[in-house]
């Protein structure tokens, strides 16, 4: 039987609850193929614009020198023939087209002459749509037996190989343009050795938590003990770096891996990653009876120095973490892309045992929030200090658990205050750890216990 102790953290830790609002990012879609533009933007370089539509048309552009201004907008499914004015304002342009060639566009002030300046755009650069897609990226998924095949696919197609899981047969393809992206999705669709083809979706990294002027968390009161024997408990964290220094937690890590790079983090603040470590210890040290864990947390840095990873990096540093010996995974992240390659992995892994958590969302709306709303699974909400769900949480259908959606954490010389799904999501995989931990569960049936005896009610 679990003890009732989850009960008092929720009212403690829930009560200095705030809402870390997410920030809405600007959206760009140029859609070629239906020959529409959405567009909401702020303050954007012109040059800038002017680089989005070139990686999505494959159009080579050219501005008269000099000629800068901020453009804000905002239309949805507009034209392209009547986008192109709106986003330009009082600035002439030209489409000239010439067979075999990229078609050419120039934006001037006084003479199409004068438009000598070729917009260069960023090597790996790319422009996410209202879907929340990498326009310039597929993830393709070969055929059993088929998977030899990828580099000459990718040549046939002017793809980059920027990503692979060789024994899933799982690629990521980089293209020149989001038109030539588009026109390999179509081409791959019919193409015998695939098994599916979607595009890739971007994933922003959660915020990290706020200092606090004063606050003093509970002491965690857990003491690490060596790694069990047979199948000990891992909980894969799939998130941004974890810092070992400065946090309390170095004993209860195991060395951090990175599908995106370097790690780099900025040690004078708290990372996202380290408050969901803490947080998970925080779930495990108020549910055990023993007051220790030989329970150990992989940290997966799926972000690296990005502002952003992809629903191809997240399935990558799961599979990364189980490779790793990871039973539990714990994903305090999240987005309203549905992916039908990541739901797979998911999919797949959990048949062999694999418990999964994660985050609902931090809007307060009945929609569906990727990998959370997946029935594999756990989705966890957050609730307020009486149990409630809180005024900021997800409450669609899909969510399993309510649990406390805030902590506080000391890193260094200062306390830091967090609130979220990402939290509670947190909490509970620490819940888990603990319960299959002290009771040596199968991880399936300690699935069905979570649902049925915390389950929103």
């Amino acid at each position: 039987m679990m003890p009732n102790r989850p009960n008092i953290c929720l009212q403690f830790l829930l009560a200095l609850v705030w809402i870390l609002a997410p920030m809405q990012a600007d959206t760009f879609s140029w859609r070629t193929k239906e020959n529409q533009v959405d567009a909401d933007i702020n303050d954007w370089k012109l040059t800038k614009v002017l680089q989005a539509i070139a990686l999505a048309t494959g159009w080579k552009i050219y501005l008269e020198p000099g000629t800068e201004t901020l453009v804000s907008i905002k239309f949805k499914s507009m034209a392209t023939a009547e986008a192109m004015p709106k986003l330009l304002g009082n600035l002439n342009y030209a489409l000239q087209k010439k067979a075999g060639q990229p078609p050419r566009l120039f934006i001037y002030q006084t003479t199409i002459g004068s438009a000598t300046e070729l917009i260069e755009t960023p090597a790996g650069s790319t422009i996410v749509d209202d879907k929340g897609r990498l326009t310039r990226e597929l993830v393709v998924r070969l055929k059993s037996g088929r998977r030899q095949s990828i580099e000459e696919l990718a040549k046939r197609l002017n793809a980059k190989i920027i990503g692979r899981m060789d024994d899933q047969g799982i690629y990521r393809l980089e293209f020149e343009t989001a038109a030539d992206a588009e026109r390999a999705n179509n081409d791959l669709e019919s193409d015998p050795n695939v098994e599916d083809v979607e595009a890739n979706h971007q994933i922003q990294r959660p915020p990290n938590p706020e200092p606090l002027a004063l606050a003093s968390p509970m002491p965690l009161n857990l003491i690490p003990k060596p790694l069990g024997s047979g199948t000990p408990v891992v909980v894969g964290l799939i998130d941004s770096a974890v810092q070992p220094a400065g946090s309390g937690i170095k004993d209860f890590l195991l060395p951090q891996v990175s599908v995106a790079g370097e790690s780099l983090t900025d040690d004078s603040t708290l990372s996202h990653g380290t408050a969901m470590a803490s947080t998970i210890l925080r779930g495990i040290s108020i549910t055990t009876d023993s007051g220790s864990t030989s329970a150990k947390i992989l940290p997966v840095d799926v972000y690296g120095t990005r502002e952003s990873t992809s629903t191809y990096d997240v399935a990558r540093g799961i599979a990364k973490a189980v490779q790793e010996g990871a039973n539990i995974i714990n994903l305090s992240l999240g987005s309203n892309s549905n992916s039908s390659f990541l739901q797979k992995m998911i999919s797949d892994l959990h048949s062999k045992g694999v418990l999964f958590v994660g985050a609902a969302g931090n809007e307060p709306t009945t929609a569906a929030s990727y990998p959370a709303a997946y029935p594999e699974v756990i989705a966890v909400t957050a609730g307020d200090r009486h149990g409630n769900l809180a005024e900021y949480a997800n409450r669609g259908s899909f969510v399993d658990i309510v649990a406390p959606g805030s902590n506080i954490v000391r890193f260094g010389d200062k306390s830091y205050m967090g609130s979220g799904t990402s939290f509670a999501a947190a909490y509970i995989t620490g819940v888990a750890t603990a319960m299959a931990s002290d009771s040596k569960t199968p991880l399936s049936q300690l699935e069905a216990q979570l649902r049925s005896k915390l389950g929103k009610k």
